[in-house]
Formats: C-alpha cells, sequence, structure tokens
C-alpha cells in the first residue's frame, strides 16, 4: 500500500473542517496505515505542495485532498503546474460548504473516518479512479494558464461570490451547517447593484455576440452556487464544456428568470443561451467581476481561451 499524504485545509467551512478532521486524525492515529498529514496554512499552500507532490513522490504515495472545492482546485492547479506527461489520480474527500464537486459527482456525504477511510484505501489499493471533465483556461492577457474542476462565473455569479465571501452570514451558516444557504442570501443584494454586459463569443468556430449578458457560466457538471442546478443536462464526463449565459432586459424579466432556474424550466426562455462544445473564446472588454471554482478573480476585463480536459480522482460514491 502506498503511503497516503493528507491535504487539509482547516479553514474550509469557515473552520468547520478543523472540527470534522479531528476525528479523522483521531481514526488515523490508531490505523496501521502508512500516512502523512500537512495542515494548510496559508494561501496556496495545497497548491504547492500537490505541485512538488506530482514532480517527487506520486509514485510512491497518494495525495487526499480533505477541504472544499477550493482545495481540490488548488490541488488540481499544483498538479498541472508542472507539465508532466502522465498526471497521477488524486483523492477527494469534501469537507467544504459548497461541496459543489461532491454534488455533481454524487459523493459520498458520511463524514465518518471508519466510513471513509478504509473504502477509499480499497479504491487506491485496486487502482479505481474516476476519470472526470476539467476545463483549461489560458488568460490572453496575463498569458497565464489555470484549471477548474467546477465553474468559472462571470457578471452576476461571480459579484454574488465575492459578496458571499466577504459577508458574514457565510460563517454563521456554516456553523449551523447551513453553508449552502450563504450564496442565496446575499444573492438578492446583489441583483441591485449588478448591471449587464457585453460579451463576444467564439464557440467551436462560430462566432456569437450578445450585449445585455448579466450571468455567464462555464461549468464541467449541472452545478454551481452551493446547489443552484443551472444546467441540469450538463455530464461531467462528456469531453465538454458547458456554457449559460442570461441576459437581462429589464428586473421583471431577471426575477422571471430566476424564478425559472429553480424550477428548471430556464432553457425555453429566450434571454437564456445554453452551449456545449470543445472549446471556446470570450472578450467581455467592461471591467467586471470574476471566479473560478469559488475563488475571486477580481474585477477586470476578460479575454480567455477555454476547453474541456480530463481529470482522474479517488472518490468514494453514495451509490456505488
Amino acid at each position: 500500500m502506498k503511503r497516503l499524504i493528507f491535504l487539509v485545509n482547516p479553514a474550509a467551512q469557515s473552520g468547520q473542517a478543523a472540527q470534522i478532521w479531528q476525528s479523522f486524525a483521531k481514526y488515523l492515529e490508531q490505523s496501521q496505515l502508512d500516512y502523512q498529514v500537512k495542515i494548510s496554512k496559508n494561501a496556496k499552500d495545497i497548491y504547492d505542495w500537490a505541485y512538488l507532490w506530482q514532480k517527487h513522490d506520486s509514485a510512491s504515495s497518494t495525495l487526499v485532498i480533505f477541504g472544499g472545492d477550493g482545495s481540490l482546485n488548488e490541488a488540481v492547479n499544483g498538479q498541472l503546474a508542472t507539465g508532466v506527461a502522465n498526471i497521477a489520480p488524486i483523492a477527494y474527500i469534501p469537507a467544504g460548504s459548497g461541496n459543489d464537486f461532491a454534488r455533481a459527482n454524487h459523493l459520498l456525504k458520511d463524514q465518518q473516518p471508519a466510513a471513509i477511510i478504509p473504502q477509499l484505501v480499497a479504491k487506491i489499493e485496486q487502482g479505481l479512479a474516476t476519470e472526470l471533465d476539467i476545463a483549461q483556461v489560458f488568460d490572453r492577457t496575463q498569458k497565464t494558464t489555470e484549471y477548474f474542476v467546477n465553474n468559472l462565473g462571470i457578471g452576476f455569479d461571480a459579484a454574488t461570490v465575492a459578496a458571499t465571501n466577504d459577508s458574514t452570514i457565510k460563517r454563521f451558516l456554516n456553523y449551523l451547517h447551513l453553508g449552502q444557504l450563504a450564496y442565496f442570501v446575499t444573492l438578492f443584494s446583489v441583483l441591485r447593484t449588478q448591471d449587464t454586459f457585453g460579451v463576444t463569443l467564439r464557440v467551436d468556430g462560430k462566432l456569437v455576440q450578445m450585449n445585455k449578458s448579466y450571468l455567464l457560466t462555464f461549468s464541467n457538471h449541472p452545478y454551481f452556487g452551493g446547489g443552484v442546478n443551472i444546467m441540469p443536462d450538463a455530464d461531467s464526463t462528456d469531453g465538454k464544456l458547458d456554457l449559460i449565459v442570461i441576459e437581462k432586459n429589464n428586473m421583471w424579466q431577471l426575477l422571471r428568470t430566476l424564478v425559472s432556474v429553480l424550477k428548471g424550466k430556464h432553457y425555453v426562455l429566450p434571454e437564456v443561451h445554453r452551449y456545449t462544445a470543445d472549446k471556446y473564446e470570450l472578450i467581455s472588454p467592461r471591467l467586471e467581476f470574476g471566479h473560478i471554482d469559488g475563488e475571486e478573480l477580481g474585477v477586470h476585463a476578460f479575454e480567455l481561451e477555454l476547453k474541456s480536459r480530463k481529470h482522474q480522482f479517488f472518490l468514494l460514491k453514495e451509490v456505488e
């Protein structure tokens, strides 16, 4: 059995992950497993550790990420930044507040180590990795490449993420184990401030221009915002990248559209544009909020190239 290297983000779920990890630490101390634990204290710790692991230790050990979607994003980006040809599978135990990756892939919700660790070890020993879509993003302006496991958003979605991360309500709801509601609570305040913006898209070579974009989200699977089923038909295994753009003509139309999203009946609306493609090019010249896997990108113009690629994970699913 390879050594297990746990990368733990105690700040996930607004600090609640630290408490959850204590039961895992106790279980591991009593086990016969060969393991090591690294507790992140600074931004990019998990990125840096994943980079070094992929470079030097991936043949002799398995990386296990314990945290939220942002922690998994860091690990994947750290791995892929090495540029090596053969990227090793990594294991993931969800312990965040949004957990859209876990939701989309039907991961086991039980957070008891006795239920998780033995099954995860069995998966690793048998080499039963799951291959899933992730997305590659090249920023033409910054000349940088990033990857996301869930979503990249510009406009309303990203502004809501920024407002949620800055709010005290998120920590309070995480304390009540209701962290997925934080996005919905702040969503209504952003409705009053977010404006429309223009965007030019090239979708598999076809040019598309929209002038009243309000929400623009690329995704590998159906969910964003801690459980909003924005693209119910998105498939995380089809080798494609999904996109939805919602335009705003007036506030009443927008509210109707958002209600339709919650009901899963928004695809038929003329202001909703849905795409599935191998690759995209995007230009959005106006300064807008952006986010990638719930991590803020700041406010700026965007000129991006996006495409789908594969990555392997050791995952425990609710129904095997």
